[in-house]
């Protein structure tokens, strides 16, 4: 299976684009064990998603990050649900904490964190299809490390299920970080390409 350069590109901005949150009951929940809930589920679908073989196993890969977002998403929605931010919750938002999660170095110049606050720089509007792209980018880099193994998906199966879930344990980390402090959007200024030629 090849995945084209517009998939590779684009297929985050369009799973945040059509994703609607499932309503999802947190009572009684701490937010740890809401990401432990969340990180269980992404974990099942990578080791399922795994278990074909051959070209049938390829074909599962895109189905499986888009399927593993909209959980990790999920996730994201439910621990703001918790804080009572769920206003602060947008493509902006998801897209700084994937970034965080993933080491996108350019999620550095757009935010820095300040005691209490967290100060994004007026750049992520200008730059935020940029951001999505290198998302998406990253992502499928590493899941595309995966398509020799989809000869041997008993052995790696495994291994691929620790990754969703330690992944997701992840981004928890950081939507954890984002939602317990005070989010400060730098005030526009003229238009700037600089982030888009990072």
């Amino acid at each position: 299976m090849n995945i084209t350069d517009d998939e590779k590109k684009n297929w985050f901005a369009e799973v945040l684009n059509k994703f609607i949150p499932d309503d999802i009951d947190i009572k009684n929940k701490t937010p740890e064990q809401i990401i432990k809930e969340y990180s269980k589920k992404a974990a099942s679908v990578g080791f399922v998603a795994a278990l074909p073989t051959g070209f049938l196993g390829w074909a599962t890969i895109l189905p499986e990050i888009a399927l593993t977002t909209k959980i990790q998403i999920n996730m994201i929605y439910s621990l703001a649900k918790y804080f009572n931010k769920n206003v602060q919750v947008n493509s902006t938002f998801i897209a700084m904490i994937f970034a965080e999660a993933l080491g996108i170095d350019i999620i550095k110049t757009l935010v820095t964190r300040s005691g209490g606050k967290i100060v994004v720089s007026n750049l992520i509007k200008n730059g935020l299809k940029t951001l999505l792209e290198k998302i998406s980018m990253n992502i499928t880099k590493k899941i595309a490390t995966r398509l020799p193994s989809r000869w041997v998906p008993f052995i790696l199966a495994p291994v691929y299920s620790a990754f969703a879930y330690s992944s997701t344990k992840l981004i928890g980390k950081y939507a954890m970080i984002y939602l317990t402090k005070e989010i400060v959007y730098e005030l526009p200024e003229k238009s700037d390409d600089t982030l888009n030629n990072v």
